[in-house]
């Protein structure tokens, strides 16, 4: 029956043995060579001559018994494939678009998916393609199967291995031990598809599972006679990481060992705070089609990464670094302290630090590197030759900022002469106005270049009346903001890092209220709960937890509080009263409410408008507050649930009534 008649739901199989079933799961009948000439049609795109065909095969038989032969297995095909399968006099071929709408087929599904999402791919047992075939009389076809299923068996390893980074990278380390197992399935004297495994069981602290795989790697190797080779030594290195002190590096994500005098001692770890990324889907999958994006044009692309204090910017910029070194890029990374003295051009300085090492400096033409050295003196010990050449005009002059675009975009052009680049800018709102603007004019410099561009910031740094400097970046950028995690989200945490399936409602209830969900504040509940109840296990879910967990935002909070004057604390204060809520409200409702305008904290504090915005900036600049419409927000709802229970209840009292006379409606009851 056509595919285009009642017959729907069918499905090809060519791994783990040639079937054609129906939409009941039922087989249907063909001949063996007319399934074999299928799988070859459904296979290999384009069309085929018949002569081809035939000989591929029916090579045992004359011409015409061949053709004659070809002939029946067309007409038994074409009452299944229906209008997809087209021939005439000399041609043959299967239209793959109607045929794979109608027909699902393993393989096809495999290629297309490989690519896009390569775990979800490799659940096809490529490594058994057509195993079940039997065609001594077709010897070409034969091969044919043996070459086709080393080029989908090179595909799948070249799928896991990225599925295993990209799992790597955000720190999730039991899909990627999933993922390198299941290569290993695929590939079992696969070298690499252990180590991979191992490296991720040593992440799990999964001691039991790292010694099974080891063995069995080693038993492999012997029994090809290669465990005394330099890959029998690369497992047993692998093996030794559990006798060393572990732990993950910030950009890399990779298993960190120290020196070998310390891998002789046994060192237990306490267990880490640090989850997988979670409900960051759409932001990972942004981020990665960015960079490929990059890879294939070979063009520059930009990404910013927008949230409020505490929304996890660092932590996803910092594995979406590793992503891409992983994937063979160049990352550049470079952050600005919040808070501390800015200095001219410190941002800069610091970018240029991360190229110091890097091969591909030594391609940039003396006089630019002359300028580099300005901001970074270590340059003399990579290039001694500077040291004999004239001091590039100081920062102050004022051609430096010209001059800096240049020298940096060649040394980005250097770099990109060999890999695709990848600028990781971290907090670019904190960064020097200098640096700001020389790194935007960079960007658009080097627009042809396969550089991605990645920055963090506030989520108002696209706007141009808080950010200017880098207003054009974000216009010609993608946008992703981060969101708070669900409830659901804080719950999965648990899970993970307690490994216990079940029991955790309550708890993550409890620290969604206190946190709202924001995911630096979830962590500081976490570590302040772990402080008091040790580990997290299921003793946690017998502890009271009516209250809040506001206290890990006052250890945050507490420093920069602390050190402001009594005006700007008050003012701080006012602002957090003005917010305050009964109860927990969604975030965008939170959102919705106006700020304080100058004329209100004028009039609250008995200071001038001037005074007030520049206290208004002050906390701004300590991430307390947030600039909104010509005024001044508290920066988190948890910021007002600490703020609200703070100072002396007089003052609280106080503050309230002057807010409700002089806007009611903004003031909680």
């Amino acid at each position: 029956m056509p595919l285009a008649d009642a017959r729907t739901g069918l499905s090809l199989q060519l791994c783990g043995g040639l079937s054609l079933r129906d939409g009941e799961r039922q087989r249907v009948p063909l001949p063996r060579k007319a399934a074999a000439l299928l799988a070859y049609l459904a296979v290999e795109p384009g069309p085929h001559s018949r002569a081809h065909l035939a000989t591929l095969l029916w090579a045992d038989s004359d011409e015409a018994h061949a053709a004659m032969s070809l002939r029946q297995a067309l007409s038994k095909l074409r009452d299944v494939c229906g209008e997809a399968l087209r021939s005439d006099r000399t041609m043959v071929s299967l239209q793959r678009e109607p045929f794979a709408s109608a027909c699902r087929c393993d393989v096809l599904q495999f290629l297309a998916l490989h690519e896009r999402q390569p775990r979800e791919a490799c659940e096809t047992d490529v490594h058994r393609f057509l195993e079940d075939v039997t065609a001594e009389d077709a010897p070409e076809f034969l091969h044919w199967g043996d070459r086709t299923r080393a080029r989908l068996v090179r595909l799948a390893q070249a799928s896991l291995a990225r599925a295993v980074q990209e799992a790597t990278a955000r720190r999730d380390y039991a899909s990627a031990l999933a993922a390198a197992e299941r290569w290993l399935d695929i590939v079992p004297e696969s070298v690499d598809a252990a180590c991979q495994a191992i490296d991720a069981a040593v992440l799990l602290h999964d001691d039991a599972r790292v010694h099974t795989l080891g063995d069995q790697a080693l038993r492999r190797l012997a029994e090809e006679g290669r465990a005394t080779d330099t890959e029998g030594d690369r497992i047993r290195n692998a093996m030794q990481r559990l006798r060393a002190v572990r732990w993950v590096t910030p950009v890399h994500g990779a298993v960190a060992v120290p020196a070998a005098g310390t891998a002789k001692v046994q060192v237990d770890p306490p267990r880490s705070l640090l989850a997988s990324l979670c409900e960051r889907d759409v932001p990972w999958t942004t981020l990665g089609a960015a960079f490929d994006d990059v890879t294939q044009s070979g063009r520059a692309s930009g990404v910013t990464l927008e949230g409020r204090l505490g929304a996890g910017r660092t932590r996803l910029l910092q594995d979406v670094a590793a992503m891409c070194a992983m994937r063979g890029a160049t990352v550049i990374a470079a952050a600005s302290p919040p808070h501390a003295p800015v200095m001219p051009y410190g941002a800069a300085a610091a970018l240029i630090q991360q190229m110091v090492d890097l091969a591909a400096l030594g391609g940039v033409h003396e006089t630019h590197l002359q300028t580099l050295r300005t901001l970074v003196p270590a340059l003399e010990e990579r290039f001694p030759a500077l040291r004999r050449s004239a001091m590039a005009l100081p920062p102050s002059d004022a051609t430096f900022s010209i001059r800096l675009q240049e020298a940096l975009a060649q040394a980005l052009f250097a770099i990109c002469e060999d890999t695709v680049a990848v600028v990781a800018l971290d907090d670019a709102m904190w960064y020097d106005r200098e640096s700001a603007n020389v790194l935007q004019a960079v960007a658009m410099r080097t627009t042809e270049a396969p550089i991605l561009w990645l920055l963090t910031g506030a989520d108002d740094l696209g706007q141009e009346r808080n950010n200017p400097a880098w207003a054009d970046f974000a216009r010609s950028s993608r946008r992703v903001e981060l969101a708070p995690l669900s409830i659901e989200g804080v719950e999965r945490m648990l899970v993970e890092l307690s490994r216990v399936p079940s029991g955790w409602r309550a708890v993550a209830e409890c620290i969604h209220h206190g946190s709202h969900g924001v995911p630096g504040y979830v962590q500081a509940s976490l570590q302040l709960m772990q402080q008091r109840w040790g580990a997290i296990s299921t003793e946690w879910q017998t502890h009271s937890l009516a209250a809040p967990c506001i206290a890990p935002l006052a250890a945050r909070a507490q420093q920069h509080v602390e050190s402001l004057d009594d005006v700007a604390r008050t003012v701080l204060l006012s602002l957090a009263l003005d917010m305050e809520q009964g109860h927990p409200v969604p975030l965008a409702e939170w959102r919705a409410r106006p700020a304080v305008s100058l004329d209100r904290l004028s009039h609250l504090h008995g200071i001038s408008r001037l005074r007030a915005g520049v206290l208004g900036q002050r906390l701004v600049e300590l991430g307390l507050a947030m600039e909104q419409d010509g005024g001044f927000r508290c920066a988190s709802p948890v910021l007002v649930e600490y703020l609200r229970q703070s100072g002396s209840p007089l003052v609280r009292d106080e503050l309230r009534r002057v807010l409700a006379m002089t806007h009611p409606e903004a003031v909680g009851t």
